[in-house]
């Protein structure tokens, strides 16, 4: 599967996750922050996440979750989870309500599966400390307070040198499979979400070819300021 190739281990991930999940969080006080990072396919998406998580984790007295499609699937399948999760952070609100109906009416055939990993989404940002790769975060999660968004684009050439390195395939199989994965992206946050990747949906947009990982990290940080 190639998402096995991309990101490191969902069991892992897991079992930090859950050696956090009991930090405690006053829905009253200040809103903890949130990062989304959408991409073009074959960005690094992932990569930046892990640099801004170990960023914002030194700096902070607090731990930050990196949440991508097959973690926030994991833990959205462990009940115990869930049903903590929804019943501390999921309050409802017009917002949230607006967007499951959005939903609905957009993709009948799959809308419960994709409600409830919207509803979960949300639960999770709710917490706090969160770095959401993909999955239409940026959107799900755009009306609570103290978040930001990221996006990166390349080339075409370049995201697929990228791919067939990681793969181990050849640069016109990662071109085309570059190019098909991009329109799915496309078509899923415009059924599902009914948005697409204009730039104002997003405070910064990198051009992954220019800047390394590490540069794009630093340079988000240095826009925002301070993150609580």
């Amino acid at each position: 599967m190639i998402t096995q190739h991309l990101i490191p281990s969902v069991e892992k991930r897991i079992t930090a996750w859950k050696e956090l999940k009991e930090r405690k969080v006053e829905l009253a006080d200040v809103a903890l922050a949130n990062i989304t990072i959408s991409r073009e396919f074959g960005c690094e998406g992932y990569p930046l996440a892990e640099a801004l998580q170990q960023i914002l984790t030194e700096k902070s007295t607090d731990d930050w979750m990196i949440y991508d499609d097959a973690l926030i699937k994991s833990l959205q399948a462990d009940q115990d989870l869930s049903q903590h999760l929804l019943k501390n952070y999921g309050e409802r609100n017009k917002f949230l309500d607006d967007l499951m109906d959005m939903i609905a009416s957009h993709w009948q055939s799959e809308e419960d599966g994709f409600r409830q990993i919207t509803q979960f989404i949300y639960s999770l940002a709710k917490k706090g400390h969160g770095i959401f790769v993909g999955r239409g975060a940026f959107s799900v999660i755009k009306n609570l307070d103290n978040c930001y968004h990221i996006r990166l684009k390349a080339p075409l050439s370049f995201r697929a040198q990228k791919l067939s390195k990681r793969l181990k395939i050849s640069e016109d199989e990662a071109t085309n499979l570059a190019v098909e994965k991009e329109i799915e992206r496309t078509r899923f946050i415009k059924r599902f979400l009914n948005t697409d990747f204009e730039s104002d949906h997003f405070h910064v947009i990198y051009d992954n070819q220019k800047m390394t990982v590490n540069e794009m990290a630093e340079n988000f940080l240095q826009f925002v300021g301070e993150i609580k």
